[in-house]
């Protein structure tokens, strides 16, 4: 018969935090306005693309069509991997403020 104490004494798996790293054009610190980001990979080469959403606060960074940068990806109590590396295509601004890069 299985013992309802033993049950509650068995620990919590770990959560796993994942980290998030963008970089394009001359601004730093994206971290505080991503709200998402989304990566389509192709099995041709250079049709890999990646969106990323910015919240609508004046800490947005500012990033134009042509700035290179960077995605990558990971968690936080391992190493952050390169995901995507290449250059601005379009920057697209909605009515509330956000950006989509």
């Amino acid at each position: 018969m299985l013992d309802p104490l033993s049950l509650a004494a068995s620990s919590v798996p770990a959560v796993r935090r994942p980290v998030l790293e963008v970089s394009f054009g001359s601004a730093d610190d994206w971290g505080r306005s991503v709200v998402s980001v989304a990566v389509q990979v192709g099995l041709a080469p250079s049709v890999d693309a990646v969106e990323v959403y910015l919240d609508g606060s004046d800490q947005a960074p500012t990033v134009a069509v042509g700035d290179t940068g960077s995605a990558s990806f990971g968690y936080e109590d391992g190493s952050v991997e390169p995901a995507f590396s290449g250059e601005v295509e379009a920057v697209l601004y909605s009515v509330d403020g956000a950006t989509s890069v």
